[in-house]
């Protein structure tokens, strides 16, 4: 049934889903078919990491993958999940609405016999797991910076750390600590030498966290992913939007040399 705020199926005599039911959904689902880079964050998972930081430049699918990855944990572990951006605004561009350039939406990805509720004015999502139920929030902190507190998470994710209150972290993390099995991503790319640049130097040798960084501005470092923007593209972009060179290297090098230059959204 369809009401108001999205879509709603009938739930009465409800089964949650079984081990046996699990073999016959393929995830990912759909579209979505993850990078060489984008397959470490899965496997980081699979392997036990309950501490993900994911220094990325723009264009390497950062909430795409992230998004993905908290769809298959929900699915395999009942709990609640939450989805935390700098603005509320950002969730619905980044995640909510996205629509990729094949015109695919991202919340496709989920796989359709498992979805149980989405509601488009809570930005909610209710879905069947193994062995019970599990909701993924999206959360904008300009919003309802409080919704973060008292919540017992399964799973968290920050997006564009960097560009977040660190004090949205604090809150969560005596939650955090207090159930080991919840896990955390951080995703952003850089903005100066602030909290998320403490971080990651922080945590670079943690043997408990994975730790990536992808770039596309500099062939010669390890961390380059080829064949998403050329040298040409990327004179283009610099061109036209009037960056500076430092600029560029910030949001498509990953540098943290710059100073903050102020928030995007």
């Amino acid at each position: 049934s369809h009401d108001n705020i999205g879509v709603q199926r009938n739930t009465e005599g409800f089964k949650p889903m079984s081990e046996q039911d699990s073999p016959s959904i393929r995830v990912p689902y759909n579209y979505f078919t993850p990078r060489w880079y984008q397959i470490e964050v899965f496997k980081a998972l699979e392997s036990g990491k309950r501490r993900l930081l994911l220094n990325w430049a723009r264009q390497l699918g950062k909430d795409t993958t992230c998004f993905c990855a908290m769809v298959m944990a929900a699915m395999k572990r009942p709990g609640n999940y939450f989805y935390i951006f700098p603005t509320r605004e950002a969730a619905r561009r980044a995640v909510w609405e996205k629509i990729d350039h094949d015109g695919k939406e991202l919340l496709s990805v989920i796989p359709q016999q498992i979805l149980l509720r989405k509601s488009d004015q809570e930005m909610m999502i209710r879905i069947n797991s193994i062995g019970g139920i599990s909701t993924i929030r999206f959360i904008g902190l300009d919003y309802n910076p409080d919704a973060i507190r008292g919540i017992t998470p399964a799973g968290v994710i920050l997006s564009e750390f960097a560009y977040q209150d660190p004090e949205a972290f604090f809150a969560l993390s005596p939650a955090l600590r207090q159930h080991k099995d919840a896990w955390v991503i951080f995703n952003s790319t850089p903005q100066g030498k602030n909290h998320f640049y403490d971080m990651y130097i922080n945590n670079l040798d943690n043997p408990g966290w994975f730790v990536s960084t992808r770039q596309i501005m500099f062939p010669e470092k390890d961390s380059y992913v080829k064949g998403i923007k050329t040298v040409e593209e990327l004179r283009s972009i610099q061109s036209e939007e009037g960056r500076s060179d430092e600029a560029m290297a910030q949001e498509y090098g990953c540098s943290f040399d710059i100073g903050a230059l102020g928030s995007i959204y």
